[in-house]
């Protein structure tokens, strides 16, 4: 994954398009380091996680679309022209929320309510 974020900073291509699940360093974290090498660039993930528990962090990382691969025959190309045009893209499929559980947590908010923001990210 090393050469992936060095040819991504070398190469500066219009859009970079991985998995979130690769074999030596997981897609949230190559996105976290070509962002903070490259500020401009445009990272899409097209994977089969569901779960905003991948989501959100991915976006938080600099992900600007996520494209999940069973809306991939219809989703790519729009995902890539939204990109392209400066804005996020996130397939509108069925979107499994990583709570559990509504207790408080730390800092007083809930699951619940983390989940709902993620949420609310997916569908946006």
């Amino acid at each position: 994954m090393v050469k992936c974020i060095a040819k991504a900073r070398e190469l500066r291509p219009d859009i970079i398009l991985l998995d979130i699940t690769l074999p030596d360093m997981d897609g949230i974290e190559v996105t976290r380091q070509i962002c903070a090498a490259w500020s401009e660039a445009k990272v899409l993930a097209l994977t089969m996680h569901s779960e905003d528990v991948y989501l959100v962090p991915f976006l938080e990382a600099g992900g600007v679309g996520y494209v999940r691969k069973s809306a991939a025959d219809r989703d790519v190309l729009n995902a890539i022209k939204t990109i392209l045009a400066g804005e996020t893209f996130i397939s509108q499929v069925d979107w499994k929320p990583s709570c559990a559980n509504t207790g408080p947590q730390q800092g007083g908010s809930s699951s619940w309510t983390r989940c709902v923001i993620g949420t609310r990210a997916a569908w946006y």
